[in-house]
């Protein structure tokens, strides 16, 4: 095992904590307008995305820092075998094509479709999984259109289609 993955961790968590604080403070430059004071505005999700990024780089800093100190001296931070590596490009190709139809299609119908569609594809036994997966992905979606559109007053994109 080479040497620099034992502080693979810690790099890409210290990687991550600079691109967020980086984002969080061109975040800063985005102007709210004076309708918007007081209530959630345009810069909410880049911030709130930013913290997120920067606590789960945290948390990768740590396991680093414990793995170290366990002397743990192989980590599984590159997939090596093929399998892998095509799971990693499905996964890719069917975001690019979510993003594609987003507006095409709206986020609440895109969004299910891609989540059942991912849901299935890392379930071992999707068949038998299948109701319960477009369950899931149509509670999610709905509830986060909902959450965006009701609590956030942002809207998202409904569709050119229906």
């Amino acid at each position: 095992m080479k040497k620099i993955n034992r502080y693979v961790d810690i790099v890409s968590g210290i990687f991550w904590i600079a691109v967020a604080a980086a984002a969080y403070i061109l975040s800063l430059q985005i102007v709210q307008r004076a309708s918007t004071q007081g209530t959630v505005g345009p810069a909410f999700m880049p911030r709130l995305v930013s913290v997120l990024i920067i606590v789960c780089g945290a948390l990768v800093i740590a396991n680093g820092v414990s793995s170290l100190k366990k002397g743990i001296n192989e980590i599984g931070c590159f997939p090596e075998e093929k399998k892998d590596i095509a799971t990693v490009l499905i996964t890719i190709l069917i975001t690019i094509i979510y993003v594609s139809v987003l507006e095409m299609l709206g986020f609440v119908l895109s969004t299910a479709a891609f989540l059942i569609i991912q849901l299935s594809f890392f379930d071992v036994n999707w068949k038998s999984h299948i109701i319960r997966n477009i369950i899931i992905a149509v509670i999610v979606a709905v509830v986060t259109y909902a959450l965006f559109r009701y609590v956030f007053s942002l809207s998202l994109p409904v569709g050119r289609i229906f």
